[in-house]
């Protein structure tokens, strides 16, 4: 069996899953479980798309992870990791807009990104999650100012710093 079958099998299976879930989310419309398995279960799918080269399917995909995260959110918004959930989810709506040229689209999500970002550190600044994925979006749009700042937080708060982490730290000349 060709690696493009077993996706093809992968893909079915995961479509099921997802199909199961929704029919359990209508009877339990409040459940924060059902709502984050599917949304575990869409991102599986957009990677699988991802892996078969259907762009229009993966958007759609990370669109309805969109849908069920921005849910949650609404409903528990202090919510830390659902919040890195979406952000990450963002992320990859931007990237899929990016590889396809849609700049005004990618730079639509890299907002979002950003706004969630910062709305998330101003609320939990001594959170290490929350901190790193402000990290990331500085990085990703090159905003070394911004990205000095919050490095040299995480080091004034002593938090918890990988090896790229203090790589960056040495590279920007943050103490």
């Amino acid at each position: 069996m060709t690696s493009s079958e077993n996706l093809k099998i992968t893909l079915n299976s995961t479509q099921s899953e997802i199909d199961k879930l929704i029919e359990s989310r209508k009877h339990n419309p409040d459940s924060t479980e059902y709502a984050n398995n599917l949304s575990i279960c869409y991102v599986k799918l957009a990677k699988i798309q991802k892996a078969l080269n259907d762009n229009s399917g993966e958007l759609e995909s990370y669109n309805n992870v969109l849908k069920i995260r921005e849910e949650m959110l609404n409903l528990n918004p202090d919510d830390i990791e659902n919040a890195c959930s979406l952000s990450a989810s963002y992320q990859h709506v931007q990237e899929i807009y990016e590889n396809l040229s849609d700049h005004n689209s990618a730079n639509k999500f890299l907002e979002k990104l950003l706004k969630l970002g910062e709305d998330l550190w101003q609320r939990h600044p001594d959170s290490n999650l929350a901190t790193m994925n402000l990290v990331i979006i500085y990085y990703k749009m090159n905003n070394n100012e911004k990205l000095i700042e919050i490095l040299s937080h995480m080091k004034r708060k002593n938090m918890k710093m990988d090896t790229p982490i203090m790589m960056l730290c040495n590279l920007l000349g943050v103490k």
